[in-house]
């Protein structure tokens, strides 16, 4: 079970990904779950798309993972790269 203690927040949106991983978009921000943790969109990009400026996730049916920004744009983070659109 997690919690707001956890750092989770209110949970706004839960997407399953190709891989079986779960995007969960929250008030604080949004995480992957791979069943046993949960990571930080930051953690789950190894730094390249930082947590505060993802708004929402969609999910290509290609796999890739759709980070909707704050300011910086639209990202695609697939194969382990960050694109910029």
């Amino acid at each position: 079970m997690w919690t707001s203690e956890d750092g989770l927040g209110a949970v706004f949106d839960i997407q399953q990904a190709a891989d079986g991983y779960l995007w969960v978009t929250t008030s604080t921000g949004v995480f992957r779950f791979d069943g046993v943790r949960l990571q930080s969109v930051e953690e789950a990009t190894n730094g390249a798309a930082p947590n505060s400026e993802i708004h929402a996730v969609f999910l290509s049916a290609s796999g890739g993972v759709w980070l909707k920004t704050r300011a910086a744009g639209l990202l695609l983070w697939k194969d382990g790269r960050l694109t910029t659109f």
